[in-house]
């Protein structure tokens, strides 16, 4: 054998072990099909094993259709929907798609196929390789259901926490409501409280003028039985004058007492009661306020100074301004002074030229610092059975923040007393309407 002729052996036995490597033994799985009479010609290991044949001879000279179910997941026929692609491959356009296959057991699986023609035009071959996609198309379909369940449930909890922000919104509410319905009866409580106090101290000056009034007609019968009987005197006539004048003096000064006691306790009812926005002046309200107050408090060992700065104008709210003033003098005194006696102070200043600083300091028992992050927070209180209710401050913290647009503080010790601060705007804010 020439040189020549050797070298062409040799090509041809490196294309036959390359034909091996490459085709044989290759894990993608290969097939040929003669599109003439629709059968596989040829097939690799892989493709043995991936369409599940016992052998390579079992694969061949089998009918293409015979590796796939009648109907495609579409709902396709498998012939049907085979040829567009057999077709456009002959033509030369390689095409690349999903197929489901059928194992001989019934098994199915999913691969993507890869068609390319090849050969002579008189005889052309289609080389089919094949990607197994049933697991990935498994974990995509198990990825889906995954995603429609979490939407699912998404859309349930939303639906769930819709309704939940539905009620939560209309406890709010409720809240609310019970919340404004407690500060009325708070606020007609301490009415009621008030008008028992001033319906007591009315009782003296208008029961001194009707001692008065009843002894000076006593006298005037008398004077008018001496003037009958023609014994009256002079000095029976001057005694009575002076008599009459005393007494005149004495009612009035009982019937201006009266007056100034309804006086102030009609402003103080109008505000509370109707709780209408005006301009006031705060010391005159706070004076009317403490002047309410005297009666309630003048039995108990207290000393009540006022110290008030003039020409406080105010735009806003006297009514919930009163209402807390008085629940913040008589907390002072039934739980900071209790029975002992000492000192209320109540001052007003400005604090700069848009607010004014309103305190109520006492000189108690004091608050535990323990109590103090809770002293405005409902129902809290300190003397459980004892008539405290635990709403007090609380009405004060929610009528200064929510009514009023100003702020609360306190300050305290133990046997230090208290002290608790007022920061008011004096232009009220205008309360936004309900949600």
């Amino acid at each position: 054998m020439s040189a020549a002729g050797a070298d062409a052996a040799h090509r041809l036995r490196l294309q036959a072990e390359y034909h091996e490597v490459l085709f044989r033994h290759s894990p993608l799985p290969v097939i040929v099909i003669d599109p003439r009479v629709n059968r596989l010609v040829d097939c690799n290991d892989a493709a043995i094993a991936i369409y599940g044949f016992g052998s390579r001879a079992a694969t061949l000279d089998i009918n293409a259709a015979a590796v796939s179910p009648p109907r495609q997941p579409d709902g396709r026929a498998s012939v049907d929907a085979v040829a567009p692609y057999v077709d456009a491959a002959l033509a030369g356009s390689p095409q690349v798609y999903e197929w489901r296959h059928r194992r001989p057991d019934g098994s199915e699986f999913d691969a993507e196929v890869r068609l390319v023609r090849f050969g002579p035009p008189e005889a052309p071959l289609l080389l089919g390789s094949l990607i197994d996609i049933t697991a990935s198309k498994a974990a995509t379909a198990a990825l889906r259901r995954l995603n429609e369940e979490l939407e699912s449930r998404v859309a349930a909890r939303t639906r769930d926490l819709a309704e939940s922000n539905a009620g939560l919104s209309d406890a709010i509410d409720r809240l609310r409501r019970a919340q404004d319905e407690l500060v009325r009866s708070e606020r007609l409580a301490s009415l009621g409280a008030m008008v028992a106090g001033i319906a007591h101290e009315l009782n003296t000056p208008l029961g001194s003028a009707l001692l008065v009034a009843t002894t000076l007609g006593d006298g005037i019968e008398a004077l008018r039985a001496q003037l009958a009987g023609g014994t009256l005197t002079r000095s029976a006539l001057e005694a009575f004058l002076d008599q009459q004048a005393e007494a005149q003096s004495l009612i009035v000064r009982n019937a201006q007492r009266a007056a100034e006691l309804i006086g102030h306790f009609k402003q103080v009812a109008v505000d509370q009661t109707s709780e209408q926005r005006r301009r006031y002046d705060l010391a005159e309200v706070v004076d009317e306020v403490i002047a309410t107050l005297q009666p309630r408090l003048r039995k108990r060992p207290l000393q009540i100074d006022v110290d008030l700065a003039p020409g406080m104008a105010m735009d806003g709210y006297p009514g919930p301004l009163g209402q807390v003033l008085t629940n913040l003098v008589m907390n002072a005194a039934l739980h900071g002074l209790r029975e002992r006696a000492g000192r209320i102070a109540v001052s007003a200043r400005p604090a700069g030229t848009d607010a004014v600083r309103l305190a109520v300091e006492d000189d108690g028992v004091g608050i535990a610092p323990e109590h103090l992050p809770r002293l405005f927070d409902p129902f809290f209180t300190t003397r459980l059975g004892e008539g405290g209710s635990g709403l007090g401050l609380h009405i004060c913290y929610s009528l200064v923040h929510r009514t009023l647009g100003g702020r609360i503080d306190v300050d305290s010790a133990p046997g230090g007393g208290a002290r608790f601060t007022l920061t008011l705007p004096r232009v009220a804010p205008v309360p936004s309407p309900p949600a």
